[in-house]
């Protein structure tokens, strides 16, 4: 009999192994997902997605979310041929039985064009985040800050090709929107730094000292001046206030950066290096003695 009772107990193991709903196994990859535990994830997203697919077919909502969850995750696994076939699976699903107006659809047009910023193919993202311009557009208006947010992505792409007229344009644009919205400070730093960083690397220093200044003002506030983003930029500033021959307002900066690098070591490579930049400065200035 207890030999019975066993079998009783494997098979009845086995059954409630079969029996997990499409839901449960979909818990358990996102519970994995959240973990940061991928390779499990990447297990129970094939057995969702084969549960899905016997469950509810391959034109289904759910179907597709199955897709795009196990996609996410080869993408974090580095996976990204699996990761993109997965997500232009679920965008063609999507786009079939929610529409393109419905948020699904968006969101697996956003998780497609994220996947083509990692791998650098921008040729490729740029129609996804052109479809979400328009998408966001249509739902929150052109004053919106999902709709910034997209232009932003758009100006990083073109700026990677080398587009930089049509960067400057979405990035203007943006920084705009978030001025009028007044709420979205991350935001507004990260488009900041993105237009400031493309006049420096075009030596346009007028048009990124004002964005510079307040750049390192936001940051500031935001994370203090014991921050690295915060040194980095103030280091850009400095830059470009040599550039425009402004060298006390940059030789200000160089030897807030030299502090700031000193706390780690004299002899890090960081200090080293902002030593070096000050010198130069001193240089320009005629400053021989202080530049040795």
């Amino acid at each position: 009999m207890r030999f019975i009772f066993l079998i009783g107990i494997i098979l009845f193991s086995s059954f409630s192994l079969k029996a997990q709903s499409w839901k449960e196994v979909n818990d358990s990859l996102l519970y994995y997902y959240n973990n940061n535990d991928f390779n499990n994830a990447a297990i129970v997203g094939e057995k969702a997605l084969t549960i899905a697919q016997k469950e509810f077919g391959e034109l289904h909502a759910d179907f597709a979310t199955s897709l795009n969850n196990l996609a996410s995750v080869y993408k974090k696994l580095s996976q990204y041929e699996k990761a993109e076939l997965l997500f232009k699976k679920a965008v063609n699903i999507r786009k079939s039985v929610l529409g393109e107006d419905h948020p699904e659809y968006a969101n697996s047009l956003s998780d497609l064009g994220s996947l083509y910023r990692k791998i650098k193919d921008y040729k490729k993202a740029e129609p996804c985040f052109l479809q979400l311009a328009d998408y966001f557009a249509k739902k929150g208006g052109t004053q919106s800050l999902d709709y910034a947010l997209q232009l932003n992505y758009l100006g990083i792409i073109y700026a990677a090709m080398d587009s930089a007229k049509k960067a400057e344009s979405f990035y203007q644009t943006s920084i705009a929107i978030i001025r009028n919205n007044n709420t979205d400070e991350n935001l507004f730093e990260s488009v900041l730094y993105n237009l400031s960083n493309l006049y420096f690397q075009q030596n346009k220093y007028e048009l990124a000292e004002p964005l510079f200044i307040e750049l390192v003002n936001l940051q500031q506030k935001l994370y203090g001046a014991n921050n690295e983003d915060y040194i980095t930029s103030i280091e850009n500033l400095a830059f470009t206030y040599r550039k425009n021959i402004k060298y006390k307002e940059a030789e200000l900066l160089r030897k807030e950066a030299v502090a700031y690098y000193l706390k780690a070591g004299a002899n890090t490579l960081a200090y080293s290096t902002a030593i070096s930049n000050l010198a130069v400065l001193y240089n320009d200035m005629g400053l021989y003695t202080e530049a040795e």
